[in-house]
């Protein structure tokens, strides 16, 4: 047997073993939390959740792109601190089949519009408000995918 490791207990060194060198083979296939995981040299494993913040304020009736145009995103929540005046309406996601949707806000709306990390926007996300006094209430947590 292999002398793996030597652990600590009360001041005595207790010897840990191997069996059959289990302790060096190294795991098979994917972890949870693993990313880009169709390239093994750029593969990473997320030990807390990464997130970058857009806060929408851009008047009324103009897309606010909430990461540069074009780039795969993961939307992890929607903020939306006081009341609407007006829709927000979130672009930019797919739906089972491949179309195009869009998610709408309604006036009146407020919390937290979780969408978790399944909500994925394979080309970027655009934010539309209708009114401009819901300037700085809307804010999209998000991540790259």
């Amino acid at each position: 047997m292999s002398h793996i490791q030597d652990q600590v207990l009360g001041g005595t060194s207790v010897p840990q073993h191997g069996t059959a060198g289990a302790g060096h083979v190294l795991p098979v296939g994917l972890g949870a939390g693993e990313r880009r995981t169709n390239d093994p040299s750029t593969s990473y494993r997320v030990v807390s959740p990464n997130a970058r913040r857009t806060v929408i304020s851009n008047g009324a009736a103009s897309a606010k792109a909430v990461a540069p145009a074009g780039v795969a995103i993961r939307v992890l929540t929607v903020h939306v601190t006081k009341a609407l005046t007006g829709t927000v309406t979130l672009a930019g996601s797919k739906d089972e089949t491949g179309t195009d949707m869009s998610i709408v806000l309604p006036g009146g709306y407020v919390g937290a519009f979780g969408l978790g990390s399944a909500a994925e926007y394979p080309s970027g996300m655009s934010v539309t408000k209708s009114s401009a006094s819901d300037d700085g209430l809307v804010i999209v947590d998000w991540d790259l995918l």
